[in-house]
C-alpha cells in the first residue's frame, strides 16, 4: 500500500469496488489472515524517504463495516395494553454486542445481559427504547415502543366482590321473601 492511494474492496455479490479506510500503518507485501471476520494485517515494507524497510507490525484492520452500529429489534413488549404488571422484555440485536441497556419511561439506562422481565410496572402508559454498542464502539438504539399496563387494583377488586356479595345477598333475600308471600297467599286461599 502506497500512502495516499486507497484501499479498495470488492464485493462478489455486487459485482462493484469500494473505497475502503487506510490500514494503520501504510506497507506494501504484507500477509493477511482473517479470524472471526477481523482482518490481521501482518509485517510487509514500509516505504519512506531513506526507502524501504521491514516492519514486522501486526494490526487488526477494518476496511468496511466496522462503523456501522448494531440494529435493535424489540419483539415484547409490543404496542398494546398489558393486563399484568409484570412484562417480558425480548429483544434481538445483529451482531454480537459488548453491552446492552434500556431505558424505560425515559429514565437512566439500566444495563441487561439479555432479554428479561421488567416487574411492578405500574398502571399507566410506559415507553421503552433498547441499546446496544458492539465490539468497535458503535452504539445502536432500537426504535422506542410505547406500551400501557391497566391491572385491576386490589382495592377495586375488594369493592366489586363485597358489592358482589351484596348484591348476590339481595337478590336471595328478595327470592326467599317473595316466596314466602307467595306461600303464604296460597295458604290463605286454600
Amino acid at each position: 500500500m502506497v500512502r495516499g492511494v486507497a484501499n479498495q474492496v470488492y464485493d462478489p455479490e455486487t459485482d462493484t469496488w469500494t473505497t475502503a479506510t487506510f490500514m494503520p500503518t501504510i506497507r506494501s507485501d504484507f500477509g493477511i489472515a482473517v479470524v472471526n471476520d477481523v482482518l490481521y494485517v501482518i509485517g510487509g515494507y514500509v516505504h519512506s524517504t531513506l526507502g524501504i524497510s521491514p516492519t514486522a507490525v501486526n494490526e487488526q484492520y477494518f476496511p468496511l463495516g466496522y462503523g456501522v452500529p448494531p440494529k435493535i429489534k424489540i419483539i415484547s413488549p409490543a404496542n398494546q395494553v398489558y393486563n399484568e404488571s409484570s412484562v417480558a422484555l425480548v429483544f434481538a440485536v445483529d451482531k454480537p454486542a459488548a453491552w446492552m441497556g434500556y431505558s424505560l419511561d425515559g429514565r437512566d439506562v439500566v444495563m441487561v445481559a439479555g432479554n428479561i422481565t421488567l416487574s411492578e410496572l405500574q398502571n399507566g402508559a410506559h415507553n421503552l427504547t433498547v441499546y446496544a454498542t458492539d465490539q468497535y464502539g458503535n452504539t445502536g438504539v432500537s426504535e422506542t415502543v410505547c406500551f400501557r399496563v391497566e391491572t385491576p387494583q386490589p382495592l377495586l377488586i375488594l369493592l366489586i366482590a363485597v358489592a358482589s356479595a351484596v348484591a348476590t345477598a339481595g337478590v336471595i333475600t328478595y327470592v326467599f321473601h317473595y316466596r314466602k308471600r307467595r306461600n303464604r297467599q296460597a295458604a290463605l286461599e286454600a
